[in-house]
């Protein structure tokens, strides 16, 4: 199975919405592909899940989460890489999110 990754944050939801909108709800069912959304944290998990359960509620089934800060903490076990991405020390936050979805992505998708 194949994934497309979005490395999400809430300011920016309204890219987010134009992509999953452009995916006509006749197509949304047939795709060969999961749509896989790294959110950084539970709290933005819940927003962006609600934004979408409001906005495109027949997209929402066919949408997958992945919690950045809680892979870190749980799976990764690095206090340093959790404490950089906490404080986005050096605006490192965009791009640890990017790697770390890629890193995970590859033991669960081609």
């Amino acid at each position: 199975m194949n994934a497309l990754i979005i490395p999400v944050h809430h300011v920016k939801f309204n890219w987010l919405y134009m992509l999953l909108q452009s995916i006509p709800l006749s197509e949304v069912d047939r795709l060969d592909f999961d749509i896989v959304l790294l959110v950084s944290n539970e709290k933005e998990k819940i927003q962006i899940y609600r934004a979408i359960q409001h906005l495109l509620p027949s997209h929402l089934r066919y949408i997958k989460f992945f919690d950045v800060q809680l892979y870190i903490e749980k799976v990764l076990l690095d206090e340093l890489v959790l404490e950089r991405y906490l404080k986005n020390t050096d605006r490192c936050i965009v791009n640890l999110k990017k790697f770390i979805g890629l890193f995970w992505t590859k033991d669960h998708y081609e």
